[in-house]
C-alpha cells in the first residue's frame, strides 16, 4: 500500500521537494526563477516555507521510499492561495532582472495559468512529479487519489489541471484517472510551448 503524507518541514526534506517541483516543469522553473539552478531552487524554498502560495508546504502531500521523497503533488482549492502573496514572496527574492522578467513575462504567464481563475468549488493540481526511479510503481496514482480524496473533503465540484501535449505519459495517466481533455492553450510569450486543461468531474 502506498501511502501519501503531508508534507511536514520539520519532517520531510525540503531540499528534496524543492527539486521535485523544479523538476517537474524545468522550463517553467527557469522562466520563473532564473537560469541559475542553485539560485531557483532557493527560491522555491522560500516559497515551500511560507503559508498561502501556489508552492506552500501546507498544499503538498509526498509518498517517501527509503527515507526520501518518491514523488509529490501539490494542489489547492479556490481561496487558499492568493496570487498577491505569491508576487510579494517573489519580489523578496527578486534581483532587477527577475523584476523585469516578472513584469512583463511572469505575470502575463501566471494570468494564462488556471489558478487566477479558479472558481469555488474548483480544486487545481499545480504540481505532480515521482522521481525517475520510483515511476510504474504506482506512486503517480496513489497522489491523484489523494487529490480526489481532498476534492471530496472541501466539497469541490471537479478537479483542473494542465499539462504540456508532448507529455503523453502524464496525458496518459491522467485519462486513466479519470480527467478529460476541455481545452488546448498556447502559453503568451512561450509560443512553442502548448498545452491541454484537463478536468474531472466529481459525483456530487
Amino acid at each position: 500500500m502506498i501511502v501519501c503524507e503531508k508534507f511536514q518541514p520539520r519532517l520531510h526534506s525540503l531540499d528534496e521537494l524543492a527539486v521535485l517541483l523544479y523538476e517537474t516543469e524545468p522550463w517553467a522553473s527557469r522562466w520563473l526563477f532564473g537560469w541559475n539552478r542553485e539560485k531557483a531552487l532557493q527560491k522555491i524554498k522560500t516559497f515551500i516555507e511560507t503559508p498561502r502560495n501556489y508552492f506552500s508546504y501546507e498544499n503538498a502531500w509526498v509518498v517517501v521510499r527509503e527515507g526520501h521523497l518518491a514523488g509529490a503533488i501539490v494542489c489547492f482549492a479556490h481561496g487558499e492561495t492568493s496570487e498577491i502573496r505569491d508576487a510579494t514572496i517573489f519580489l523578496k527574492t527578486a534581483s532587477v532582472i527577475d523584476f523585469l522578467r516578472v513584469l512583463f513575462i511572469v505575470m502575463p504567464v501566471f494570468e494564462y495559468t488556471m489558478t487566477f481563475h479558479l472558481r469555488k468549488g474548483e480544486l487545481y493540481i499545480g504540481i505532480l512529479n515521482v522521481l525517475n526511479a520510483y515511476q510504474h510503481q504506482g506512486i503517480g496514482s496513489a497522489l491523484m487519489s489523494k487529490s480526489l480524496e481532498l476534492a471530496k473533503e472541501k466539497k469541490c465540484r471537479r478537479i483542473l489541471l494542465e499539462v504540456q501535449q508532448t507529455n503523453k505519459p502524464a496525458i496518459a495517466l491522467y485519462e486513466k484517472c479519470g480527467f478529460t481533455i476541455v481545452r488546448k492553450r498556447t502559453i503568451p510569450f512561450i509560443p512553442i510551448i502548448s498545452t491541454y486543461t484537463m478536468e474531472l468531474a466529481i459525483p456530487q
